[in-house]
Formats: C-alpha cells, structure tokens, sequence
C-alpha cells in the first residue's frame, strides 16, 4: 500500500512537471539576459578556515627556519668543540693577591702539561692541607708542628690545541 502511494507521487511530480516545462521556457525566452552583477562576496565560514590555514602554514614555515637556524648553530658549537678535550690531574691553584684561588692559571698549567696551549677549569676541590706531624701529635707539640692551611686545585680542564 505503501508503495502504491509512492509510485502515484512521482508520477504526478512528473506530469506536473512536464506540463510546466514549456511555460518556464516561454517565460525564460522573453525576458532580456543580464549578466549577473558583480558583488563582492562577504567572507563566510569557508573563507575563514581557509585563512586560518594559510597563517597556520605560515607559522609552521617561520618556525621551520628558526629550528633551521638554531640546528645550524648548534652544529656550529660542537665543532668548535671538536677540539676541545678533558684532562684529568692534580694542579693547585696559587693564591692571587686579593687572597682567592686564581684557578685559570692552574687549569692553564694542568693543559700545557698534557700537551694543549690553554685550558679552562671544569672541577675544581677546596681541601685543608696539614703537615703530617701535626696530626700524629697533641697538646703543644701539635700547636709547634704548624698550621693547616686551605689549598684550591683543579681536579679537570678542558683544554684546547
């Protein structure tokens, strides 16, 4: 039953439509053609997506070449790296006039003894240095045998060529 009053639908959406065809012909033939005139056309939803990837692919293409930038700088600090090498030693660092550890000449020394022109601390040990008869004695012979003082070394260097 369903069907039946399906099927009589379409066939009467095509009757009807047969029979206006050629009214809509007539009307379409009497009226002059115009080109359609030009409007600007107000941004939609379409338009918006379409910006928006266009910043997106313009932000990815910024920050591409600023990750470009930045690999080759860092490639540019490891070759100055390339040599550059650690030496391990004992140097002690003298003591400037002001009374602190100059340690740069010390690293510099721990460098030219392992073959390199100049080097830079890395590790450095503070440590109290006492004469060992200080430590076997007590009481006054302890105070005779001398005093301990504070010695800075360099225990690393980076040094370079």
């Amino acid at each position: 039953m369903h069907r039946l009053g399906l099927a009589t639908g379409c066939l009467s959406l095509i009757v009807l439509s047969a029979l206006c065809l050629p009214l809509a012909l007539r009307a379409a033939s009497a009226q002059p053609v115009h080109p359609p005139a030009q409007t600007q056309s107000k941004p939609d939803v379409f338009d918006d997506i379409g910006n928006w990837f266009t910043r997106q692919w313009s932000n990815f293409e910024r920050d591409t070449h600023r990750s470009m930038e930045a690999a080759k700088d860092a490639a540019d600090g490891v070759a100055k790296f390339s040599d550059q090498r650690t030496v391990r030693g004992h140097e002690v660092c003298v003591v400037a006039p002001n009374g602190a550890p100059d340690c740069q000449s010390a690293a510099t020394r721990l460098c030219r003894g392992a073959g390199y022109a100049s080097g830079k601390s890395i590790d450095s040990t503070t440590a109290e240095n006492c004469p060992a008869a200080r430590m076997l004695l007590t009481g006054p012979a302890r105070e005779a045998a001398g005093q301990c003082r504070t010695e800075t070394f360099i225990s690393r260097a980076l040094c370079t060529p």
